[in-house]
């Protein structure tokens, strides 16, 4: 469980105790915006989320169950996620149509298929009109996230079809508390994360 964003993953519990994405308002969301500064946890909040969905104990398997062991290494066959080849790297419009395919694709487990996309904003605003037909008509009980942090760098139209959720930053104890665990000297760890600034 992602450190320091308790009232965002706080909400994406109460939508996952909701149930499966549905057209009539009802239920999550199919399309999720988690906005905030780097840093801050929001892709391992999506994973979270993945993993929140499709394991039969709401993640809260020790030790991980299959799905859940899945999800973290990448090889979950339900989910796939979408990511700049490398840093500041665009994502072109071939890799959104063969994300559109493979959520075509009919669910090998339990709950949604399930679309990450790290770094959104690094989407070509071609890639962007494309992935709007997957976000207007998405495929049966798809959940879509799409990770930024630069929701400007979207384009309005892919931005309204998505339900935004803020991410700040990590709180200076949540940080020192993970340094000194990780066994840094408990007054260095505090400086450390004060210098952080989130």
């Amino acid at each position: 469980r992602p450190l320091g964003q308790e009232r965002a993953l706080a909400r994406l519990e109460r939508m996952a105790a909701a149930g499966k994405p549905g057209s009539d308002g009802h239920g999550m969301p199919h399309a999720m915006l988690f906005a905030g500064p780097g840093g801050v946890g929001k892709y391992p909040a999506a994973l979270w989320w993945a993993r929140l969905l499709k394991c039969a104990h709401r993640a809260e398997c020790d030790p991980p169950c299959p799905d859940c062991t899945r999800i973290g290494a990448g090889s979950h066959a339900d989910v796939a996620v979408l990511a700049p080849e490398e840093p500041g790297k665009a994502i072109g419009i071939d890799e959104v149509r063969e994300l559109i395919r493979l959520m075509s694709l009919k669910c090998v487990g339990r709950g949604p298929r399930i679309a990450i996309v790290r770094e959104a904003h690094e989407l070509t605003h071609e890639a962007q009109s494309a992935f709007l037909k997957l976000l207007e008509e998405p495929p049966g009980s798809a959940v879509i996230v799409l990770v930024t942090e630069n929701p400007a760098g979207l384009l309005q139209t892919v931005r309204s079809r998505c339900q935004t959720l803020r991410f700040g930053g990590v709180p200076v104890d949540d940080i020192a508390s993970v340094l000194v665990a990780a066994g840094r000297d408990p007054d260095a760890a505090r400086r450390a994360a004060e210098l952080a600034m989130g």
